[in-house]
């Protein structure tokens, strides 16, 4: 297995940097965690893994080392889950800074709904 000893145990925290958002990854509930499937061992056959599952793992991860190949400001390609919601693929920074106004994996779940995108904020009327 390729995996690098990085996003073991990490949440995760979105943040602006400018006008970005960026999202670091520290020590945690192991809500952020390294992008790569898993299949077991080729000599070992399982029913709910069976070939058609093992190309198909196969095939993502050459997606996602592709990905790798030009990774933007050195980011690490990871997996992060939204509560109530599946996984993400996302960009994140290694031991990145945790500003106190971040919405994090804690955060209630309609923040980092917000914050990654899978609804709009509700504009309040003035």
């Amino acid at each position: 297995m390729s995996q690098p000893q990085v996003c073991e145990d990490c949440s995760y925290n979105i943040y602006k940097n400018a006008s970005l958002d960026r999202i670091s990854c520290s020590q945690g509930n192991g809500s952020c965690f390294y992008a790569e499937l898993l299949s077991p061992l080729n000599n070992v056959d399982k029913a709910f893994h069976g070939s058609n599952l093992r190309g198909a793992t196969s095939a993502i991860n050459g997606i996602l080392n592709g990905l790798r190949i030009d990774p933007p400001d050195g980011l690490q390609l990871c997996f992060i889950r939204i509560p109530g919601a599946g996984v993400m693929l996302a960009w994140v920074e290694q031991d990145g800074p945790a500003p106190a106004d971040s919405v994090t994996s804690d955060s209630d779940p309609e923040a980092i709904n917000i914050a990654v995108g899978l609804v709009e904020p509700e504009i309040s009327a003035y």
